[in-house]
């Protein structure tokens, strides 16, 4: 019984990533909400039944309102969405870890990276954290 609570402590519990609580403030609350699922994405959204399309309304281009189509492939905030790239390609070179996977990148941009410093997964919330609060989406 000890070691079956030992495991289920272990995997219930983890100890999250300390760049994960640098911060604090409603752009730190909206990134966490983001990376928990629990953001006011359509794609979410429409999960929970709360909205009755889980299409972006604000770019037309037909695609679901994901995490990954919010921060890389929306056009309703292309100007921010091209400073956070540069700032990402100018701080740590992200984009050519990951070029053409959406996904992998997003995940990256959601739950920072392991093999990036300590410092550098720091820079990288920032970047998204003054994105989320610059496309006035969260």
């Amino acid at each position: 019984m000890v070691s079956f609570k030992l495991n289920l402590k272990k995997t219930m519990f983890r100890k999250c990533n300390d760049y994960f609580n640098v911060d604090k403030g409603n752009s730190v609350i909206a990134h966490t909400r983001v990376r928990l699922g629990l953001n006011p994405l359509n794609q979410q959204m429409y999960t929970l039944r709360i909205v009755p399309s889980p299409i972006c309304h604000r770019c037309n281009t037909n695609e679901e309102k994901s995490p990954s189509h919010h921060f890389l492939r929306c056009h309703s905030h292309s100007v921010t969405k091209i400073t956070l790239l540069q700032k990402l390609k100018l701080t740590m070179d992200l984009l050519s870890i990951y070029p053409s996977n959406m996904f992998l990148l997003t995940n990256l941009l959601i739950q920072g990276y392991p093999n990036l410093t300590f410092v550098q997964n720091v820079q990288l919330f920032h970047i998204i954290e003054e994105f989320t609060t610059n496309s006035v989406r969260f």
